[in-house]
Order: structure tokens, then C-alpha cells, then sequence
């Protein structure tokens, strides 16, 4: 009997625990509750709408007020303030900061279009306050200046043309009362011939200073018209049509959220009374027949899963449950065991892989698991990562040493340019290698064997390639890297104490800055190198070139800078010998005029005499 009631299935097992009663009964406690705290948000919620209505209307008010009138009054011109500014944006303001509570999250997107739509309209009204500040009323603003520049004009002494100049007031006068731009080229017009009858009249200072006042008077009131353009000739245009359309979709928006929540709320009270009804039918209907049938069976197996679970949440391995049934506990009992053993191996696994034991195999029959494969393909980014970081710490220490070869070598290039290959060639490792460098021989550019090194032993050898002969001068064409898998038999073979053989594998880099290629490196080797190591050679030969280019410029600097001071020594030398000669040829024709004075003196004295006689006779 006993193992009867063990092997029923759990549906009916279930039927027999009164507690089932209990739970449902605190469950319908706190539906109810919950009910009414949501309701109580609804009801806060409209009211809150309807708060921010009201608010709407009082900005509505204020703001139609002030662009009609309020921006006429004197404190507003004096103080840039205004009651009526002051309570559109407290109000504006209200309706930013309101928190309301929705209990429909659904709703909070309108809620946050609102306060968008809010602050925007904020920015209009501000804008529409400067605009009108700005244009100004009787004596304040452009409004005043344009005033007192006309009424100067008026007062004026000087005769001119009355009719055109009420004429011009009242262009003016139809424009601030139509709001009508033909005023305005009416205006200009009549101020254009206004303008032209003055200037006829004789000059004079008064002239001077009524057309000067007149033209400012046009400029003000081009002015004032631009500002009028800006708010808004009518109300469909400008910031007024702005804020008109801005205050009519808030008023619009606020009462769709009202509908919206009013909507929500019955919704939700109709699902609440449902969900309650449904509640209580089911209480009711397990409160009679739990009432009937109780079996402590379920209750050992129970405490026994509960047991095991606690243990395994607080992070303790239980030990394996007895199944003694196959009702579904006792297949929940065994899954409890099977999964319990699955979370060792996992455990055992991801320990030794936190000791670094990357080839741990994990057990076969678990290795379908979700967790399993998880962990695998956690051991193998771990050990890309490792490879990773092994090839990152090559780099870098390559690149350290080539820097400290850098230091050291800060004033030979030779020397410079023969360590580097040293460096590399060992640190790759490979077998054989030669740096060329670009230049002119016979004015033609070459590349010139730079720097060699075999088997540590260094050959000074005065080879050229042409620059666009051979790989190596395809690679200064190309500007990029050739890489040989397949060495041609003739190609350069790498020597040693023991004989020379073929390489198997040859790459020539660019020796390039930016966009200038100095030369090329070309290694040899019995081994094909690793990509990562084809990148560091790359990344080397970029910072070679640069170091290069640098020197090589540095060079030629200095030996112009060496011509251009015998040059000059040899100009001064020139100059010098140059003024000593100007100075000689000087001095002779200082001698020669001093001559030809003295001719001209003898010539009188001669010719004196001989006008006397002829005088006398």
C-alpha cells in the first residue's frame, strides 16, 4: 500500500496538502490589496492630468495675453520682467516637474513627449519675450529709437516736403496696425523720394544731419519690421503660428493621457474583478477536496528535494537522494542526483582551468551539456588568449629591443641600420638577411645594398639593384610586401660552415614612412615565418624607415648647412675685394676731375691775354 501511494503521480499528491488552502487565501489577500493600491494610483494619476490642464489653460491665457498687450506695459521695457512672463513659466515650469505615477508604464512615453514638447514650447515663449523686448512700445526698444529719430526729423528747421513726410508716418502706422508687408515698400518708396527731394536742396550741415536721421529712421524701422516678420505677421506664422501649434498639441497630448489612463483604469478593474472571482473558485474548489485526502508521503519527499537544494544553493554538494519511486518526484530525485553530478564535473573542470590546466579534458558523457560546452569553448578563448598574449609580450619585447638599439646607436645610421638586421634576424629567428636604401648614382636612383648579415658574420658588399629591377624593386613600386613560398634555384642561398642551400621561404618588406619608401629589407629563411611575425617585421620596417628617413635627412641638412657657410664665406670674400675696387675707381675719377679743373684753369689764363690785343687794335 505504502508503495502504492508512493508511485501516484504528483497531480494527486498535490491534492492532499491542505497548505495549498493557506497559500491561495494570503494570494487573494494581496491581489486585493494590490488592486486597491493600483486603483488609488489611477485616481492620483488623473488628477494629476488634470492638474497639468489647468496648467495648460493658465500658460494659454498668460501667453496670448502678453504677445497681445502685457509686452506693452512700462515695467516690462524697464525690468525685462512681467506678471504675466512670470506666471507662464512657473506654470511651464509645473508641468516639467511633474511626477506622476502611472501604473500603466505603457503611458510614461506620453508622459515624457509632454515634457519634451513643454521645454520646447518654454524655448518659443522665451524666444517670443526677446523678440518682443527687442522690438519694444512708444519710447522703449526699436519702437522708442525709431520714436525719437523721426520726431527729431519733424522738429527740424529745414524745408522739407511735409505731405511725403505724413505720407511716410502713416506707411508706418498701416504697417504696425495690418501687419502687412506692402507697407513696408510703400514706405521705402515714399522714403526713397523723400530722401532725393532733401538732397536737391542746397548743402549744409541741417541737410547733412536730416537725411543722416532719415536713413536711420528707414533702418529702424526695417528693423522693427524684421522682429514683426520673426513673431509672426498673423497667427499662422512666425513663433506666434510656433506656439499657438505647440500649446494646442500639448492640450491635445494631455487629453489623450487623460483617455488613456481613464481607459487603463477600467480595463484594469475589470480584469481585477475577473482575476478575483477566478481566485476564490479555485480556492474554493481545492479548500473541498483537500479537505478529504492527506498523505505525509509527499511531505518526506519534499523535504528531502528541499533539503538537497538548500544544501546546493548555499553552494554545498548534497549527497545522493534514494529513489524509491518513479512517480515524477522520484524522476525529479534523480535528475536532482544527475544534475548535481554534472555541477561537480563542471566545478572540477573550471578548477583546473583556474590553475592554468588548459588540456584538461572534460568527462565524454557530460560534454553535450549547455554548461559544458560553455566551458569548453571558455577553455579554448583561454587559450587563444594565452597565445594571444604570448605573441603581444613577443612584440613588445621585440620592439623594446630594437628601441634600445635606438639609444644606443642615436648618431651612426651604418651602425644603426646593421644591429637592427642583427637584432631581427636572431630574434625572428631567421637565416640570412640585407637592408637596400634608395639613391642616385650617375643621376640615377638605385637601391645600395645598405646592410647584410649571415650566420652573425657581416659582408661589406657594393651591390645596386635598379630601382625597378627585381623583387626588390617590384617592392618599392608596389609599396607593399612580397612574400616567397617557392624560391626561384638562382635566387640568393643562405651559406654555412657546412655547405649553402636554397631558402625556403623569402619576404622583402618596403621600408616606407607615410608615403615615402626608402629602401627595402629582404630576409631568408629554411622556415615560412608566422603571420604575427610578418606583422611585427612590417611594424619594424615602418619604424626603421622613420628612424632612417630622419638621419638621412639630418645628414643632408648638415652638409647643405657646410656648402652654404663656404658660400657665404666666398661671397664675403668677393664682396670684400668688390668694394676695394669700387673704392680704387673712386679715387681715379676724383684724380681725373681734379685734372680737368686744373686744364680749365691753364685754358683762361692762355686766352686772356689774346682778347686784350684784339681790343686794341
Amino acid at each position: 500500500m505504502i508503495q502504492f501511494f508512493k508511485d501516484l503521480k504528483i497531480r494527486v499528491k498535490l491534492l492532499l496538502a491542505f497548505s495549498s488552502i493557506l497559500l491561495l487565501s494570503i494570494a487573494l489577500v494581496l491581489i486585493f490589496f494590490f488592486i486597491d493600491d493600483k486603483q488609488t494610483r489611477y485616481q492620483q494619476a488623473s488628477e494629476d492630468i488634470d492638474a497639468i490642464r489647468m496648467h495648460l489653460l493658465e500658460m494659454d491665457g498668460a501667453a496670448r495675453y502678453f504677445i497681445f498687450e502685457g509686452y506693452k506695459d512700462k515695467k516690462f521695457h524697464q525690468e525685462s520682467n512681467s506678471h504675466y512672463i512670470s506666471k507662464f513659466l512657473e506654470h511651464n515650469e509645473s508641468i516639467q516637474q511633474a511626477q506622476l505615477e502611472l501604473p500603466d508604464q505603457t503611458l510614461t512615453s506620453q508622459i515624457k513627449r509632454i515634457q519634451e514638447l513643454n521645454a520646447q514650447l518654454n524655448q518659443t515663449f522665451k524666444a517670443i519675450v526677446v523678440k518682443l523686448k527687442e522690438r519694444g512700445f512708444k519710447d522703449y526698444g526699436l519702437e522708442g529709437s525709431l520714436r525719437e529719430v523721426i520726431h527729431h526729423v519733424e522738429q527740424s528747421n529745414f524745408p522739407y516736403s511735409k505731405a511725403d513726410m505724413l505720407m511716410l508716418r502713416r506707411h508706418e502706422k498701416d504697417f504696425f496696425l495690418r501687419k502687412d508687408l506692402k507697407y513696408l515698400n510703400e514706405f521705402i518708396a515714399r522714403h526713397e523720394l523723400l530722401v532725393k527731394s532733401i538732397d536737391q536742396s542746397p548743402p549744409g550741415d541741417i541737410k547733412i544731419q536730416l537725411i543722416k536721421d532719415l536713413n536711420t529712421y528707414l533702418h529702424k524701422f526695417k528693423a522693427i519690421v524684421a522682429v514683426e516678420t520673426d513673431l509672426g505677421l498673423t497667427e499662422e506664422s512666425g513663433l506666434k503660428d510656433s506656439i499657438n501649434q505647440d500649446l494646442a498639441a500639448l492640450q491635445t497630448m494631455v487629453a489623450e493621457l487623460r483617455t488613456s489612463v481613464k481607459g487603463a483604469n477600467k480595463n484594469f478593474n475589470n480584469a481585477a474583478a475577473t482575476l478575483l472571482i477566478t481566485v476564490f473558485v479555485i480556492q474554493l474548489a481545492l479548500a473541498i477536496v483537500l479537505s478529504f485526502v492527506y498523505s505525509d508521503l509527499i511531505t518526506r519527499a519534499i523535504k528531502d528535494l528541499k533539503t538537497s537544494l538548500q544544501q546546493l544553493s548555499e553552494g554545498i554538494y548534497p549527497k545522493a537522494l534514494s529513489v524509491s519511486s518513479q512517480e515524477e518526484i522520484g524522476q525529479t530525485k534523480l535528475a536532482l542526483n544527475q544534475l548535481v553530478e554534472r555541477m561537480q564535473a563542471a566545478s572540477d573542470f573550471a578548477t583546473a582551468l583556474g590553475h592554468g590546466e588548459l588540456r584538461s579534458e572534460y568527462p565524454p558523457k557530460f560534454q553535450k551539456d549547455v554548461l559544458a560546452q560553455s566551458l569548453l569553448k571558455m577553455r579554448e578563448e583561454l587559450t587563444q588568449a594565452q597565445a594571444q598574449q604570448a605573441i603581444q609580450s613577443w612584440t613588445n619585447e621585440g620592439l623594446a629591443k630594437l628601441n634600445e638599439i635606438l639609444k644606443r646607436n642615436a648618431d651612426s645610421l651604418e651602425l644603426t641600420g646593421d644591429q637592427m638586421l642583427q637584432m631581427l634576424i636572431h630574434y625572428l629567428p631567421a637565416n640570412q638577411g640585407a637592408i637596400y636604401i634608395i639613391s642616385t648614382k650617375d643621376g640615377e636612383k638605385v637601391l645600395q645594398r645598405f646592410a647584410t648579415y649571415a650566420y652573425g658574420k657581416k659582408k661589406f658588399l657594393e651591390d645596386r639593384i635598379g630601382i625597378t629591377e627585381g623583387l626588390a624593386g617590384q617592392c618599392v613600386q608596389e609599396r607593399s610586401t612580397i612574400l616567397l613560398t617557392e624560391v626561384p634555384p638562382d635566387y640568393v642561398k643562405i651559406t654555412s660552415g657546412l655547405g649553402e642551400a636554397l631558402p625556403r621561404f623569402v619576404c622583402i618588406f618596403p621600408l616606407q614612412y607615410q608615403e615615402e619608401v626608402i629602401g627595402t629589407l629582404e630576409l631568408a629563411s629554411f622556415e615560412k615565418l608566422e603571420d604575427y611575425k610578418i606583422a611585427f617585421i612590417e611594424r619594424i620596417c615602418e619604424h626603421m624607415a622613420s628612424v632612417m628617413l630622419s638621419k638621412i635627412k639630418n645628414q643632408e641638412s648638415h652638409h647643405q648647412l657646410q656648402h652654404f657657410k663656404l658660400l657665404e664665406e666666398r661671397l664675403k670674400s668677393e664682396q670684400e675685394a668688390l668694394t676695394v675696387a669700387q673704392e680704387k675707381l673712386r679715387l681715379q675719377e676724383e684724380n681725373l676731375r681734379v685734372e680737368k679743373e686744373h686744364i680749365k684753369v691753364d685754358s683762361r689764363k692762355i686766352h686772356k691775354p689774346i682778347l686784350k690785343q684784339v681790343s686794341i687794335n
